[in-house]
């Protein structure tokens, strides 16, 4: 929680809903479980189409590149911080 004060106190503005590493796992199993799904269907013969383990997909790559981005976000303030003598993090 102080580490989110003290980034929106340098004018950082952090996501409502942080991407955590349960959530990155959560949606990547659910998505895993959904194209399985498609592959057991597609293999018996059903007409499927793909739209939910694709959606999913998307989902879960814009999950992890927003993840990225805020931990090297967070990793440049540190960099920051330590080259001007402040306390590490």
């Amino acid at each position: 929680m102080l580490e989110t004060r003290e980034l929106r106190a340098e004018g950082i503005v952090l996501p409502s809903n942080p991407v955590t590493r349960k959530s990155l796992i959560s949606t990547a199993v659910l998505t895993g479980i959904l194209w399985i799904v498609f592959v057991f269907l597609a293999a018996n013969g059903r007409l499927t189409f793909p739209l939910l383990p694709v959606v999913g997909t998307v989902w879960l790559a814009y999950q992890w590149r927003r993840s990225m981005s805020l931990t090297s976000e967070k990793d440049h303030l540190r960099k920051e911080r330590n080259a001007l003598g402040a306390d590490p993090c």
